[in-house]
């Protein structure tokens, strides 16, 4: 699968824009792997792959929340690798 440069500054951008919702924005919680795998796998075309690697990362970093002075590990990162 070969990106073009403009797919992958969009990536880039909407990883960039959920990112901001990990600490800095709100934390709706769409940060998660389990909402940004299968958005991020709509925008390169692969929803169902982006599901399936939403979930299994949601399944391994479940009990790594954001409470207090803790921060957890970048899951958006590693869902978008």
């Amino acid at each position: 699968m070969h990106l073009s440069v403009l797919e992958i500054l969009g990536l880039a951008l909407v990883v960039g824009l959920l990112d901001l919702d990990t600490m800095a924005a709100g934390m709706f919680m769409i940060s998660r792997p389990l909402v940004a795998g299968p958005l991020l796998g709509l925008l390169l075309g692969e929803p169902l792959l982006g599901l399936k690697t939403g979930a299994l990362l949601e399944l391994l970093w479940a009990g790594r929340m954001p409470l207090g002075a803790a921060v957890p590990a970048d899951i958006l990162l590693a869902t978008a690798v």
